[in-house]
């Protein structure tokens, strides 16, 4: 955090999937140069947002067979996939 001018920067890469990195609640402390020398302090709290950066991921065993004599519309199967992103962006069609 710059003192002078309050703007708070990255210090490292940010990953939304990574718990330790979803969130960060920082503790701010402002201080007078007066005397007697008078502080206050804020909780900030930041969110990472969610980035699509995770491609979608086939759940093993998607191998199917079917018999040969099989009626039309016999369900072969059902194949699963998933994301790990949030919202909109971990959503598999």
């Amino acid at each position: 955090m710059n003192s002078s001018t309050g703007e708070v920067f990255c210090t490292r890469p940010l990953d939304r999937e990574s718990p330790s990195s979803a969130s960060f609640l920082l503790s701010v402390i402002a201080r007078d140069a007066d005397r007697p020398r008078m502080t206050a302090e804020a909780a900030l709290l930041v969110h990472v947002d969610d980035e699509n950066d995770n491609a979608p991921e086939f759940e093993e065993g998607n191998e199917l067979s079917v018999a040969e004599d099989a009626e039309v519309g016999h369900l072969v199967g059902v194949v699963k996939a998933k994301d790990a992103d949030e919202g909109e962006n971990g959503r598999v069609t």
